[in-house]
């Protein structure tokens, strides 16, 4: 995921979590259940409906993480993910990479935020 947003502004988030599905070859039986998952993360299932250009710089980046992560990859590459995101979605974030961090993705991420590890599976962060 680099830095800058890669979404389709004409596209709604759940068209365009679709499109990245489709793009990583998520099957179609997993893909509704994906969507929802993902858009629930990033706190945009209410504006599901909503083309991106609709959006704030804060959500079009929430739904630019969603859709990079869609296929839920073995190896992750963030380049600044949480950068102008609120506190609440940012937190929210790191600790979903910590979690699939946990479950296996190796997770490599840049940030100019400092955050202190609350124990040892998080010294990643």
């Amino acid at each position: 995921m680099a830095q800058g947003t890669s979404i389709d502004r004409e596209l709604t988030a759940r068209e365009n979590i679709r499109f990245a599905c489709e793009t990583y070859g998520v099957p179609r039986s997993e893909r509704s259940g994906r969507i929802d998952d993902l858009l629930a993360l990033v706190d945009l299932a209410d504006v599901d409906d909503k083309q991106a250009q609709e959006f704030s710089g804060g959500m079009k980046k929430r739904l630019d993480v969603a859709t990079a992560l869609v296929h839920e990859p073995p190896l992750v590459f963030l380049d600044e993910p949480t950068t102008g995101l609120d506190p609440r979605a940012r937190d929210r974030l790191w600790e979903y990479f910590r979690e699939i961090n946990q479950q296996g993705t190796t997770v490599f991420l840049t940030t100019q935020y400092r955050k202190r590890p609350t124990n040892s599976a998080t010294a990643w962060l």
